[in-house]
């Protein structure tokens, strides 16, 4: 996954799942330090799987970012999230929002 590869590039390790149901047990059962979640992703949106998570008390305050094809505006996507990224963006823009949340969680 193109994303995966640039997280690595920033010096990060990523993990990806095929769809949300993977993401949310894997969020679950291990600690991570940043969501990328795309907004339209098989079996469910995105968007569906940050309401869930939204709802734990661990993940009331999470780093999410989405990442989506339609409109970037954060309450577009219909989810509580830190950065909605429009496609296409630059190695340089998702940087920067990465180290922001990561300085700041």
């Amino acid at each position: 996954m193109l994303i995966e590869l640039m997280i690595a590039v920033l010096g990060h390790d990523a993990v990806s799942t095929p769809d949300c149901r993977e993401a949310l047990g894997l969020l679950l059962e291990k600690k991570f330090d940043l969501l990328i979640a795309g907004n339209m992703l098989p079996s469910t949106s995105g968007g569906m799987l940050v309401r869930e998570l939204r709802t734990l008390p661990d993940f009331a305050t999470f780093p999410i970012i989405m990442v989506t094809g339609l409109d970037p505006n954060p309450h577009a996507t219909g989810a509580s999230v830190c950065v909605a990224l429009g496609k296409p963006f630059s190695l340089r823009t998702l940087s920067e929002h990465v180290t922001r949340l990561l300085t700041t969680a």
